[in-house]
């Protein structure tokens, strides 16, 4: 299945996925070797989001 702006919405810390039985929210998890390129980019206030594919 692929997610686009209308079944994902895409946060700093999580998503939010549409499913058959509704919405669900799910956490990102980091690894433990931090910092990753996700902290470094993504959770950065340097950088704006804007688009993503999740497939």
């Amino acid at each position: 299945m692929v997610y686009d702006k209308r079944s994902a919405t895409f946060y700093r810390n999580k998503v939010s996925l549409s499913t058959v039985n509704g919405r669900v929210e799910c956490d990102f998890e980091s690894p433990s070797d931090s910092p990753t390129p996700y902290e470094e980019y993504v959770l950065s206030e340097d950088f704006e989001f804007r688009a993503s594919t999740l497939q």
